[in-house]
């Protein structure tokens, strides 16, 4: 669904979340390393806003109580699956169906396994397993599969990656490790281009606030990697679907769009 705004609504917006011009929000961004984490990882995370032809914006936010001293960094989407956490996948690509093995721990504390279905993508469309009718809270995800038709059969997909942290997940939501990983399937680099940190941007959101930037872009869509500590925290796809209202003439100060 396309969500409209008006010029009002952007003012507003703007003057709470920060002013997204040039790849960072106006005094807040820049480069180079980020500070000391101050906030719990779980508070801090990322929206992607609006987009147009030639930018899109995205919006760190950070529900701590003290500054979240943030990177970000933009990177291009390639065709695959990427792991984006324990319990969600991002996929990039036409298939006709995608599946994941998901584990889970059981009343009985024994470890439960289920297949979920999750349809087609046309595209990018980012995963996650909780919101999946029969997805468990605490279950996380082993290996996802994309078949680019049918019939779809767990273990013949088209695509398959693992998850490269499984030992790590199933400590932190089973607390121990239950199940031996296995080495990844995926073949694709995405997984490991948020690694690089020469191009990372930092950004600063004060405590139980926003802050937008914006992304140059072209046609295709673009994904953003927000970390913290070193760490990437969330990833966000530009939302082509979202149009960012009108901006002012090239040139014009800042100060002059808040007239």
């Amino acid at each position: 669904m396309t969500r409209e705004y008006s010029r009002r609504d952007w003012l507003r917006k703007a003057s709470v979340a920060g002013v997204a011009v040039g790849g960072g929000a106006v005094g807040l961004s820049g480069t180079g390393s980020a500070r000391p984490a101050l906030v719990d990882p779980d508070d801090v995370g990322l929206t992607a806003d609006c987009a147009d032809d030639d930018r899109a914006v995205f919006c760190a936010t950070n529900d701590g109580r003290r500054p979240a001293f943030l990177e970000w960094q933009r990177r291009p989407l390639e065709p695959g699956i990427e792991f984006i956490d324990c319990q969600t996948i991002l996929v990039v690509g036409t298939f006709a169906e995608v599946v994941t093995e998901v584990s889970f721990l059981t009343e009985a504390g024994l470890i439960g396994n289920d297949f979920l279905y999750f349809n087609s993508v046309d595209g990018v469309r980012v995963i996650d397993i909780t919101e999946h009718e029969r997805g468990p809270a605490d279950g996380i995800i082993g290996t996802a599969e994309a078949f680019e038709e049918g019939p779809t059969v767990p273990g013949a997909g088209d695509v398959v990656a693992s998850n490269p942290e499984y030992d790590a997940c199933q400590e932190e939501y089973f607390g121990e490790i239950v199940v031996e990983g296995t080495e990844s399937a995926t073949d694709d680099e995405s997984a490991t281009a948020a690694a690089a940190t020469g191009d990372r941007n930092r950004l600063v959101v004060p405590p139980s606030s926003t802050r937008c930037f914006s992304v140059a872009v072209d046609d295709d869509p673009v994904a953003v990697d927000l970390f913290y500590d070193g760490d990437r925290v969330d990833t966000a796809v530009s939302a082509t679907d979202k149009p960012c209202p009108d901006r002012p003439g090239r040139g014009r100060r800042i100060r002059g769009w808040f007239r």
